[in-house]
């Protein structure tokens, strides 16, 4: 799984790297020097060409058919993503922005804000049997509604039987909307039936459907989504961040917060696959899934509910590296006879007593029930002395066959320090095991303080001093001496490699102090 997210990074970059030669080499249509409105400058474009659009607000029903062709703004020939904002495709609430079919080899659409579209399905863009790139876009303020018709899908982008690759974006304030019953309207930002998405480097905020706040997948579609924030988005029933009917659902480095609605609802033939993802605050719960395999890999889902944090009613799901903390006693809601789940080398409140249902678990490594031990509530990092620093397993051989990833939700090197074991959860400490010993919160404490006069040596003042520890970030004990009498130390690591340690002082009314120091 981590070679095959790697490598549909690859692909997408490498598409765009060829799109962006091709547009070098093609002659390009300056819209407004060579035809007045961006669709004259489509329809005069072949295969190969580039339409380049100047930056102003134009308002236009666009319609690119059967054409190999790269629409762009004057990002595409400058880089300046400034020109994203100043580049407007607006709809005029009296239409959909763009229309897109029948292109059967490759075209590209960079570089605009487009808003205010408006349409039964797809109100910024709509993608009918196409293969199309879009990067660097700002879809905002569209709206898909039903009228007199009886479905609504996307509002922002509808993709039907077609390949997507869309990076570098931002969906904000799209709606999917109908007032007429029993219609159920799909996809606040993203409607796609019966196609690839690649999804790379985005924001998913505060759109709206019934199903699917922020997307909505149907019909057996593949989805590999990278990097993408998921915010306060909302759908009713079910899936406020996602919604996926069917299909192979690939989620790395995303972020689901806030959305009124489960983090992600899936169900139908097909897998579910999370890694280094973090789910918080998500109304109805982090995850719902039925009849699928779902498989987290160092993710971590926090204080998600009032409900359970992952309803599962599947064959089997894996849960590996991995945090599950909430509010409630029931963390995991496990249905259905027959089922199995695996859990390595992970942390869940209250251990198997926080997870309801008839599974049959499979316990591989430790399965840690005491508090992780988060340094904030927002990024849910963990603390020095967190439990779940350097608990982890880099890979499993035995059934389920699963790998830690090689970076963190971050894009930080995995495991941290190198040589360590990699930790639980979406983000990697930079120790290598957790700090131990305790500090008591007394006066006597905040006086003790470590610093570094000069490269490699520090000097420790305040209360008496009975003894001083130094350990490297792996554990190593680099340095000792003990009975102190006195309320100033110099500590010489001059010859020790720059880097992260830890120093532990035993005071004489046995308090321990534990800081943590860098040295030059």
């Amino acid at each position: 799984m981590k070679f095959f997210n790697q490598l549909n990074l690859t692909i997408v970059t490498c598409i765009i790297a060829l799109l962006s030669i091709t547009s070098l080499f093609a002659l390009p249509i300056q819209i407004p020097q060579d035809f007045q409105t961006i669709q004259e400058g489509i329809d005069a474009a072949s295969d190969g060409d580039s339409v380049i659009v100047a930056p102003g607000m134009w308002y236009e029903h666009l319609i690119i058919d059967e054409k190999n062709i790269v629409l762009g703004s004057w990002f595409l020939t400058t880089g300046d993503t400034a020109y994203i904002r100043q580049t407007i495709l607006n709809g005029s609430n009296t239409g959909r922005v763009i229309s897109v079919s029948g292109i059967s080899g490759l075209a590209r659409i960079s570089g605009f804000t487009i808003e205010e579209g408006r349409s039964v399905e797809g109100a910024a863009i709509r993608i009918l049997n196409s293969q199309l790139v879009v990067d660097h876009i700002d879809i905002l303020n569209n709206t898909a509604e039903c009228g007199s018709n009886q479905y609504v899908y996307g509002g922002g982008i509808f993709c039907w039987t077609s390949t997507l690759s869309l990076s570098d974006f931002t969906f904000n304030n799209n709606r999917a909307l109908c007032s007429t019953p029993p219609v159920n309207p799909e996809g606040g930002a993203l409607f796609a039936g019966n196609s690839e998405l690649h999804l790379i480097r985005g924001k998913i905020i505060d759109n709206y459907a019934y199903l699917g706040g922020g997307i909505c997948l149907s019909n057996n579609c593949n989805a590999f989504i990278q990097q993408v924030d998921f915010i306060a988005n909302e759908a009713p029933w079910p899936g406020g961040g996602i919604c996926a009917f069917g299909g192979e659902l690939n989620i790395t480095e995303c972020t689901f917060r806030e959305n009124k609605g489960e983090g992600i609802y899936s169900q139908t033939e097909g897998s579910l696959n999370l890694v280094n993802c973090l789910f918080t605050s998500n109304e109805r719960g982090a995850v719902s899934i039925f009849d699928q395999v779902l498989t987290i890999i160092n993710s971590t889902i926090a204080e998600n509910g009032p409900y359970d944090n992952l309803f599962i009613s599947c064959p089997e799901a894996r849960i590996f590296n991995s945090i599950i903390w909430g509010g409630s006693d029931t963390e995991i809601n496990f249905s259905g006879p027959g089922s199995d789940l695996y859990l390595i080398h992970s942390l869940i409140k209250n251990g198997t007593s926080g997870i309801s249902g008839n599974a049959e678990k499979h316990i591989i490594g430790p399965l840690l029930s005491e508090n992780p031990l988060f340094a904030d509530a927002v990024a849910y990092s963990l603390s020095d002395n967190s439990p779940c620093i350097g608990t982890g397993i880099d890979t499993i051989t035995s059934y389920p066959n699963l790998a830690a990833p090689l970076f963190d939700l971050d894009l930080n090197p995995r495991p941290n320090p190198a040589g360590s074991s990699p930790d639980l959860g979406a983000r990697e400490h930079e120790l290598g095991s957790p700090v131990t010993g305790f500090t008591y919160p007394e006066s006597l404490n905040s006086t003790i303080s470590v610093y570094q006069t000069e490269r490699g040596f520090f000097r420790i003042t305040g209360a008496e001093l009975n003894s001083v520890a130094v350990f490297s970030v792996t554990g190593e004990l680099v340095y000792f001496t003990d009975n102190l009498n006195t309320e100033q130390e110099e500590v010489d690591l001059s010859a020790r490699p720059g880097g992260i340690y830890l120093f532990s002082m035993l005071l004489k009314n046995h308090c321990r102090v534990v800081r943590k120091v860098v040295a030059l």
